[in-house]
């Protein structure tokens, strides 16, 4: 219970933060949310290579980085390669086209003003958690793996969580004279 205590006054990771971020406004402003969204996926993706790979940090930091779905699909795979916690990267293929078709979404609105039609928004939150998840998991957490969608935990094999009161938790803020 210690552990937990103490974790819970550390900042969470800034790619968790900008995609909570994201959903708490993705009713109210989709547009908005998904620019913060893909902000989390790259985020996520350069902070953790940063971490596995740290002779590259001041590269990740300084040089616009390469494609998501390059990163995605071939240098990560290349960077994991001799990680005991591999997983099969063949089936993360259809999370990476996710990735990248938010991706090019967001890049029709950033850099066009057009809102993406038939964009899944949702479906799109749900990757950047499950992507989050996985490369936390690659970075030594077991955790995440109950974190992640049903679909994807069964796509990699991974276990049931024994409990799934921390995936959806619904959080009621009272204030008032009453409090």
């Amino acid at each position: 219970m210690r552990d937990l205590w103490s974790w819970s006054e550390q900042l969470p990771p800034l790619a968790q933060e900008l995609r909570n971020e994201a959903l708490l406004i993705r009713d109210a402003s989709p547009r908005s949310s998904l620019l913060m969204a893909v902000s989390a996926l790259e985020v996520g993706i350069k902070t953790h290579i940063a971490r596995i790979a740290p002779d590259t940090e001041w590269l990740l930091l300084k040089m616009p980085s390469p494609p998501v779905e390059k990163l995605l699909r071939h240098y990560l795979p290349h960077l994991h390669a001799g990680n005991n916690r591999s997983v099969d990267w063949e089936k993360l293929r259809p999370l990476f086209g996710t990735c990248a078709k938010m991706v090019e979404d967001r890049n029709k609105l950033a850099h066009g003003g057009q809102s993406p039609s038939g964009a899944d928004f949702d479906h799109y939150h749900d990757a950047v958690g499950d992507l989050l998840h996985v490369l936390d998991y690659l970075e030594g957490q077991d955790w995440p793996r109950s974190l992640v969608s049903p679909r994807l935990r069964k796509e990699l094999g991974w276990p049931e969580p024994e409990s799934r009161t921390w995936r959806h938790v619904t959080v009621t803020i009272k204030s008032g004279p009453d409090i």
